[in-house]
């Protein structure tokens, strides 16, 4: 009925949504176990007549339909302890979100934070206390063996020491190890952008043609996206560059130079013409943090910042 503790498994699935393997479910989680075919049950204890010795199995209890697990620790600054919770969906492939142990603890919190990412539970009878209990086992099991990653709110440089680099979904740390950063809701969309994709050989070609004369104003922005990062070795807190010049001069293509240096540069630049607010500036802003933040059709005599 249950499934082996001492195996990865995996998703075969017919219809293209995405599939992940799962992690070993250990045993200090009992009396939670998974089901052979997915979902998290409950065993209750065997019981024994003392008079007759007659041996009563109850039947397992049903918590969760479907897969859900806790990947790893996350120590907030907002929310403190968390974890990073994963459930599968047969129709929606896999959802991860972030879930603060307090919620735990008060059950409110807890079935509108699970009702929220799809994670339904019987809310008669004991469901709500035993999907509980079963995270606070996960929890108190992580606790026990693994170390807490931090959640990154920003981009670019991790402390005022610089002793690591957060770009997108990954750390870089001085000691030249390369780790997974967690990041916080408000700066997830920001970091979804930050990732390699396409040729270098073919960036490195398309750069190349800002050495050409005439273009000197085109390289140097594109220097600026390498530059920011470097600004915070400096006592000066930052730059502010403005392009301007006839229309078809490319400058917004300069302004994706920079940008492409990093990440997607259509998706990390903001355009204050297409009804960006001025809380979606801010937030870019903050986000970003050291990396380049490019505002593109800036419409002069308006305050945007």
């Amino acid at each position: 009925f249950f499934s082996s503790r001492r195996r990865h498994t995996r998703y075969i699935s017919v219809t293209g949504v995405q599939t992940c393997a799962l992690p070993i479910f250990p045993d200090a989680i009992h009396p939670f176990q998974r089901g052979v075919n997915g979902g998290i049950y409950y065993v209750p204890p065997t019981t024994v007549n003392k008079k007759t010795g007659q041996v009563t199995v109850a039947d397992p209890v049903l918590i969760s339909q479907y897969d859900l697990y806790p990947l790893k620790r996350i120590y907030s600054q907002q929310d403190g302890e968390c974890l990073l919770m994963r459930a599968h969906f047969p129709n929606d492939g896999v959802r991860e979100f972030t879930l603060p142990m307090k919620h735990i603890y008060a059950q409110e919190k807890f079935k509108e934070t699970m009702a929220s990412h799809g994670v339904l539970m019987n809310p008669l009878g004991n469901g709500v206390q035993y999907l509980m209990s079963y995270i606070h086992k996960w929890g108190s099991y992580l606790l026990d063996t693994r170390e807490a990653e931090i959640m990154r709110t920003q981009m670019g440089w991790s402390d005022e020491h610089r002793t690591s680099f957060v770009w997108g979904t990954k750390e870089f740390r001085r000691d030249g190890k390369e780790v997974d950063a967690p990041v916080s809701s408000l700066c997830r969309k920001v970091a979804s952008m930050l990732k390699a994709k396409g040729s270098y050989e073919e960036w490195k070609l398309s750069m190349e043609k800002l050495s050409n004369e005439s273009m000197e104003m085109h390289a140097f922005t594109l220097l600026c996206g390498f530059g920011s990062i470097l600004m915070n070795y400096t006592s000066t807190p930052g730059v502010t560059l403005g392009l301007s010049g006839k229309s078809g001069s490319a400058k917004t293509g300069a302004m994706y130079a920079a940008l492409s240096v990093w990440g997607d540069p259509v998706g990390m630049s903001i355009a204050t013409n297409e009804g960006a607010t001025s809380n979606a500036l801010v937030g870019r802003y903050l986000s970003l943090h050291n990396m380049p933040f490019a505002i593109d059709e800036i419409e002069i005599g308006r305050a945007h910042v």
